[in-house]
């Protein structure tokens, strides 16, 4: 591949976003089988806040106190009394529970999860009653139950985002580097950069949807900016070079549509130079040749066309003398 800047290794894997995506699609459906086939369980949050008994504010020693009911509401004793208050047989909290104190709040986020989401919802509420009255005989602080506890979550959609993103980020190891070999076999113009390693001025790098959704509803739809801007480019260009009119072209005819586009927002509503669009028609040098003197040129190449073949027509128009403005580029 050649040199590569950040904005064409990017530009490579929106292009090969199809190889990535193909790859991805075997772990992908393992993933989301596998969760789908899982029996559900469901989780159910609380959160239970804390204020000092005496201060008047919290200090960070206070915030280490809180910090440390961590432990107590995970603790075998706060588990074992939170499983007979919420009916569930003996052990079965003993992996079941997630304690967590966001930031510097004075605040403890309870979860339980569990395979039916009236016991995850019955034990959030017991652990959270185990927390307050162990803090209730604590001098220092006081607590109580300040959200929840919440009705138990299904967790298989979560399981089966979780298997998408997985499968993607693993896709992306084999396919980021056979994207950037396949893209190093057969160069192609994705960015700006490449257009300058061409030989030419850069005229335009327009959006190709910005020129669709233009050629979708001309009457209404405001002409793209950058054609507006290239149109009074254009205009100097012929009157420097004493041409009369615009010769769009392209390095073959797969690019029609997008050749067309552009020389009807050129001219639409009757303004800008006079544009002749003709697709490919580098690959007609008897026809390229009868334009000499009459057309100032501007090649018109949509992004993934092959690198070789477009140096291949800059070195045509020179050998035939052709009046090369620049080129266009369409993302």
């Amino acid at each position: 591949m050649p040199e590569s800047s950040l904005p064409r290794i990017l530009a490579v894997l929106r292009a090969r976003a199809l190889l990535i995506a193909v790859l991805a699609v075997p772990v992908v459906a393992a993933g989301f089988g596998y969760a789908a086939t899982r029996e559900p369980v469901y989780r159910s949050d609380v959160v239970v806040t804390f204020t000092p008994a005496y201060a008047p504010a919290a200090d960070n020693s206070f915030l280490r106190l809180v910090r440390s009911y961590q432990l107590v509401a995970t603790s075998s004793d706060a588990l074992r009394e939170a499983e007979g208050e919420a009916g569930l047989e003996r052990g079965s909290l003993s992996d079941a529970v997630t304690v967590e104190s966001p930031g510097d709040t004075l605040q403890l986020g309870l979860s339980v999860v569990t395979d039916d989401a009236g016991d995850s919802a019955r034990a959030a509420e017991a652990i959270a009653d185990v927390v307050v009255r162990i803090a209730g005989q604590d001098p220092l602080v006081s607590a109580d139950l300040l959200i929840g506890p919440t009705e138990g979550e299904n967790l298989t959609p979560l399981r089966q985002r979780l298997a998408v993103v997985a499968g993607l980020a693993l896709a992306a190891v084999p396919g980021v580097p056979v994207a950037l070999l396949l893209e190093g076999a057969r160069p192609r113009v994705r960015v700006r950069e490449d257009v300058a390693e061409l030989g030419v001025p850069l005229l335009l790098s327009l959006r190709g949807r910005e020129l669709r959704r233009w050629a979708a509803d001309p009457a209404s739809a405001e002409v793209p900016s950058g054609v507006i801007a290239l149109r009074a480019e254009l205009a100097e260009v012929l009157v420097q070079r004493g041409s009369d009119t615009v010769l769009l072209t392209s390095p073959d005819r797969t690019a029609e549509a997008v050749v067309i586009e552009l020389a009807d927002a050129l001219t639409a509503r009757g303004e800008g130079p006079a544009v002749l669009a003709r697709p490919g028609l580098l690959v007609e040098e008897d026809a390229l040749t009868a334009t000499r003197g009459h057309h100032v040129t501007v090649l018109v190449l949509p992004a993934g066309t092959s690198r070789e073949r477009a140096a291949d027509c800059v070195e045509l128009l020179g050998r035939r003398g052709a009046e090369c403005a620049g080129a266009v580029l369409v993302r």
